[in-house]
This record gives structure tokens, sequence and C-alpha cells, in this order.
């Protein structure tokens, strides 16, 4: 299941997602986010529980990450995933 691909694209998509929530409020985007996070988790059981939770809560950390990257460079390129 975590192929290269895989997490080149989970990572693709958690930059995506940081880029939407530029300038969104924080507890706005903390919901959605938590809501993520659930989905994430349960689809990713396969891995066990631990792992899934911690596969899951990364990629909510590299989308908060990121948003915050841009907003703090000022940047709001638009993201395309292919």
């Amino acid at each position: 299941m975590m192929t290269d691909e895989w997490i080149a694209e989970m990572v693709a998509a958690a930059g995506c997602l940081g880029q939407r929530f530029v300038g969104t409020p924080q507890d706005s985007m903390m919901l959605e986010l938590y809501a993520i996070e659930a989905q994430l988790e349960d689809r990713l059981q396969q891995l066990g529980a631990d792992a899934a939770a911690t596969v899951a809560e990364s990629f909510i950390d590299t989308v908060i990450r990121v948003k915050r990257a841009i907003e703090a460079a000022g940047d709001a390129t638009p993201c395309v995933l292919n």
C-alpha cells in the first residue's frame, strides 16, 4: 500500500490542501482537518491502528506546515493534482 508513488501523492495532496486553507480561520480549518484525519485513519486501518493514526496525524501536520509556509511567503500559486 505505501509505495513511493502513494507517498508522493499524499505529499502533493497535503501541499494542495495547505494551499487551499491559506487565509482560512484556524478554527474552521481545524474542523475540516479533523474530519479528514478521521477518514484517512479509518482508510488506513489495514496498517494497524497505531500506524494508521501516525500516518493520518503526519498528513495533517504537513498540511498545516504548508499552509503556514505559504502564508509566511505570501504565495498563493494554484495547485493542481495529477
